[in-house]
């Protein structure tokens, strides 16, 4: 596996939302609404960087650094 990391845009949408509904904290807190608005957001502003498996083109994770915010 090699593994890319990159500035995440609107396509890694979906891979970044499933693996945010899928954990702990997206569990308790999240809704498929909320968590679409908020990464749309965070994804428009370069919050967001994505692993990209370069080998088979797919998110493998990703990580949210929003300076302003409280995470």
């Amino acid at each position: 596996m090699h593994i890319q990391i990159k500035i995440g845009d609107l396509s890694s949408l979906g891979a970044c939302r499933e693996a945010l509904l899928d954990s702990e904290l997206g569990k308790i807190y999240g809704t498929y609404e909320g968590v679409t608005t908020s990464l749309t957001a965070g994804l428009n502003n370069e919050e967001v960087f994505v692993a990209i498996d370069t080998d088979n083109s797919i998110c493998v994770g990703y990580i949210w650094i929003d300076l302003n915010g409280v995470f």
